[in-house]
């Protein structure tokens, strides 16, 4: 009995460390790593501008997408940062949105609570963050739009 539930224990670590991989690296989180690399570490960051919080990760028209509940969110005047926290940081890579590559930000609705919603620009993806972030956002993408920041992709 004693042997059964050792190797059950490290069957189910092994498997749900690959889920972890998986999802990260070739689920929606991968194609927006892929697409926004990461050119910094999340300890480079200014820390004071950072949050752990929820995202979701939604592919349009489709019912399909990823809720990461730990990530580390950072502002910045040219980019937005979501970087995996605890376990995660290790399985899923670090992910750079340029403002410059936000096409818009509007309020949405997301299983009844109100999300702040990010489209990226030429991806079928949208990035849901907490609601107190719409101001935030807003006032970051008016100020790319308005050629005052530089993106560190440029």
């Amino acid at each position: 009995m004693d042997l059964f539930l050792v190797i059950y224990v490290i069957i189910v670590g092994v498997a749900t460390l690959f889920y972890l991989f998986w999802v990260g690296n070739k689920g929606i989180w991968g194609q927006l790593a892929a697409r926004f690399p990461a050119k910094k570490t999340p300890e480079d960051l200014n820390k004071k501008n950072q949050k752990i919080e929820s995202v979701s990760l939604i592919v349009h028209q489709k019912w399909r997408g990823d809720g990461w509940n730990i990530v580390l969110i950072t502002l910045n005047e040219s980019y937005i940062c979501l970087s995996p926290s605890g376990i995660l940081k290790y399985f899923v890579p670090t992910v750079f949105i340029p403002w410059s590559q936000v096409d818009e930000v509007r309020e949405c609705k997301f299983f009844l609570q109100k999300k702040t919603e990010l489209l990226i620009h030429n991806m079928d993806i949208s990035v849901l963050l907490p609601y107190h972030y719409l101001a935030l956002t807003k006032g970051k993408l008016a100020k790319q739009s308005n050629g005052n920041a530089k993106t560190p992709f440029s």
